[in-house]
């Protein structure tokens, strides 16, 4: 009866055992995730920070883009009131040319007239 009992009781601290080893393996399975979870969370903090750069960038990237193009806006207004005053000038001249046409057709119809008339 001893050797029985003794016998139970060695097959019971062998299924103690396995039931420990088991536990054991479940922890050390269970460290690995812990290990993961952290490993994890650091890689979301760096990516988010990466993500928070990438967005200062673009944020940056855009105004500078937006100054570039109000700078061209007024490049191109300055070209617009030069271009105008070009053309205004042109204009004048073209005036001026015909007034200076006229003149010259009056002086010489003046110098005809001269010619034509008897002497004093």
């Amino acid at each position: 009866m001893l050797q029985k009992s003794f016998g139970d009781l060695e097959s019971r601290l062998g299924h103690l055992e396995e039931e420990v080893a088991r536990v054991v393996g479940q922890a050390s399975v269970i460290e690995g995730l812990k290990t993961e979870i952290e490993r994890l969370k650091t890689e979301i903090r760096d990516l988010r920070a990466q993500l928070a750069d990438a967005e200062f960038a673009r944020q940056r990237r855009a105004e500078e883009f937006s100054d570039v193009v109000g700078q061209r806006a007024e490049q191109f207004a300055v070209i617009g009131a030069h271009a105008s005053e070009v053309a205004g000038l042109q204009a004048e001249i073209q005036r001026l040319q015909a007034e200076a046409k006229r003149q010259e057709q009056r002086i010489e119809a003046c110098e005809a007239e001269l010619k034509l008339a008897p002497p004093d």
